[in-house]
């Protein structure tokens, strides 16, 4: 295949290897995305691959399948170190840049991408250390963005004016098999995409209280398609409706399954991010869903073809960016009246499609954005190093380091290493526990105590073996969403794409 010409990318900042550093087992947009721009890379360029991830991770598994004879250098995320080419960049989810390792090589770049509006700034490092890293991504270029919703959210979130660069989003869909619309006329079947966790739970909520409110003769039916740790959360949510709403679970689906699946039964899609692409694609109206970390309680929303900057989303926040979008909002009950309406579904579909395929359906316009993007980081793993002071930052169960101070006076230093966690009072060792993806284990002066025993996303605490109380947490950013065992049980036979397309 002819090459891109890379005439808008300095000799100088072309890297030898891109990284991708995604160490996940679950199948999301994200991973997805990454894929197709892997082969963008290998199509168009003589830009070389890399992979950073467990060995039996999502991303390891699928460029293993797809991209079987290319030069790609697997790296073992678990590995103290890593040893990578000279002048290279390693690409990641914005999550995942404090949990680069020590690495081996000369000019190790890093960008990441923001791609979620609602993002976990806080979680991820400790404030001091946020406003430095917020910082360094500024100064550097470190920092990419999906859309100009997340780059608004990255800029009040972190208190910094980012350069605006942007890798838009990429979809791939074959042109589609004609599936016979298999549900009646006498229902209506609402349909989303998308996983359960995070941000996601309270659109789903909102969604559900819309659709219950919504009158109509037809029989009201959700499908929910995905998974994730706050599934039981949303099942128990959607209990209280089901006298007026049938609920239908699937679970994870993929490729033709999915395909198959949402043209059989959807009379409208609602979803955000790469998901809505899924579904526009196939010329089925999609509603945009807003994404929120707190309870909503909207009823006006967005089609796909309403979107500007790149958002997959509806917005929250009225502000002049958004301005264009705003005046399009419709209601939730006007909405579904039109998908309700046969030649207005239809038309609505067409434009929806249209609207992806000018946006999002070219590989080459989007895998050259991408490249643009990337290229222009000056962040580098000294300079990353030097700010979180040891890497990797953050641990697979949260900070790796904790200090706390009293009038200015370190009292408290608690490190996290290769599952263990030690505490220091004024610099000597006295607690530590250990810990896996289920179960916890504290020491005091040497003698266990206390344990913490986790099955999802719940947490049951033990005192010298008697059970005293249980919480529920969103361990979005401790890795827990995308490796735990159910995750990587689930996901052990798919892929995140089902065919090359270059």
């Amino acid at each position: 295949m002819k090459k891109t010409n890379l005439n808008f990318i300095e000799n100088a900042n072309k890297p030898k290897r891109i990284y991708f550093m995604f160490p996940v087992y679950l199948v999301g947009g994200g991973e997805t995305y990454v894929c197709r721009m892997i082969e963008y890379l290998l199509a168009y360029t003589d830009i070389k691959i890399g992979i950073i991830d467990f060995t039996d991770g999502m991303l390891s598994r699928t460029c293993k399948k797809f991209f079987s004879n290319e030069d790609i250098h697997y790296i073992d995320y678990d590995q103290a170190s890593w040893t990578l080419d000279d002048d290279s960049i390693i690409f990641a989810g914005a999550d995942h840049l404090g949990c680069v390792k020590s690495i081996k090589g000369k000019n190790i770049r890093i960008q990441v991408d923001v791609w979620e509006a609602v993002f976990g700034w806080d979680i991820l490092f400790e404030k001091k250390t946020k406003k430095a890293v917020a910082q360094l991504l500024k100064e550097n270029n470190g920092a990419s963005f999906i859309d100009v919703g997340c780059y608004i959210a990255a800029c009040q979130q972190l208190k910094q004016e980012f350069k605006q660069i942007y890798m838009p989003l990429f979809y791939y869909t074959p042109k589609a098999k004609y599936y016979a619309k298999i549900t009646p006329d006498s229902e209506l079947n609402l349909v989303w995409l998308g996983r359960f966790a995070g941000s996601k739970k309270y659109a789903i909520y909102n969604i559900i209280d819309n659709f219950a409110a919504y009158k109509t003769s037809k029989k009201k039916r959700f499908h929910l398609i995905g998974n994730g740790p706050l599934e039981k959360d949303i099942k128990d949510y959607a209990s209280k409706y089901s006298q007026d709403i049938e609920f239908i679970f699937t679970g994870v689906l993929t490729a033709d399954d999915l395909t198959k699946y949402l043209q059989e039964n959807a009379d409208v899609g609602v979803a955000m991010g790469t998901s809505t692409l899924n579904i526009g694609a196939l010329s089925i109206p999609v509603i945009m869903a807003p994404q929120s970390a707190t309870p909503i309680t909207i009823d006006k929303f967005l089609w796909l073809s309403d979107m500007e900057g790149g958002c997959c989303g509806t917005p929250l926040d009225d502000n002049k960016m958004f301005d264009g979008m705003y005046k399009k909002l419709k209601t939730f009950k006007s909405m579904l009246d039109d998908a309700c309406d046969s030649k207005k579904r239809k038309a609505i579909g067409e434009e929806g499609q249209k609207f992806y395929t000018q946006t999002y359906g070219s590989i080459e316009y989007c895998g050259s954005k991408f490249l643009e993007a990337i290229c222009q980081t000056t962040l580098t793993y000294e300079k990353l190093k030097k700010v979180l002071k040891f890497l990797p930052y953050n641990d697979k169960c949260g900070l790796a380091v904790q200090t706390y101070k009293f009038l200015g006076i370190s009292f408290l230093k608690i490190k996290h290493h290769n599952g263990k966690v030690r505490y220091y009072l004024m610099g000597v060792p006295f607690m530590k526990f250990c810990y896996t993806f289920t179960k916890t284990k504290f020491y005091f002066l040497g003698i266990p105590f206390f344990k913490i025993k986790k099955e999802g996303p719940k947490n049951s605490f033990y005192f010298f073996g008697i059970k005293v109380f249980e919480t529920n947490w969103w361990g979005r950013y401790s890795f827990y969403e995308s490796t735990n065992d159910h995750v990587k049980e689930e996901c052990k036979n798919k892929y995140a794409i089902s065919e090359r397309i270059s």
